[in-house]
């Protein structure tokens, strides 16, 4: 498994824009072959910065992700209106944990 976290930057005005490009992007992603997990979070700062956590099941459907047809639509848009450059960290898995809820 390939986990990988994208932070990128707004300014407050462009901040509604990119959360709704944010969210068209997470609903693609859903249904795309080798995806397990993508997350749209906002860090508590100003100015915005948005955080995906993404995991795939492999670095090839990592690559799939990449040419993929709406985040090649998606992703010009929102380096519009970025105002730093984006972060991608690529990770490995060493263990991994989910919280139980039983009443």
């Amino acid at each position: 498994m390939l986990a990988i976290t994208a932070d990128f930057t707004f300014d407050e005005d462009s901040a509604a824009r990119a959360e709704a490009l944010l969210k068209e992007l997470a609903d693609a992603v859903a249904h795309e072959a080798g995806n397990l997990r993508y997350d749209v979070l906002k860090l508590r700062q100003t100015p915005p910065v948005y955080r995906l956590y993404e995991v795939y099941e492999s670095a090839d459907a990592f690559e799939a992700h990449k040419s993929s047809d709406h985040l090649r639509a998606i992703f010009p848009e929102l380096r519009k209106i970025m105002t730093a450059p984006s972060v991608i960290v690529e990770y490995d898995f060493i263990a991994s944990a989910a919280a139980s809820r039983t009443a």
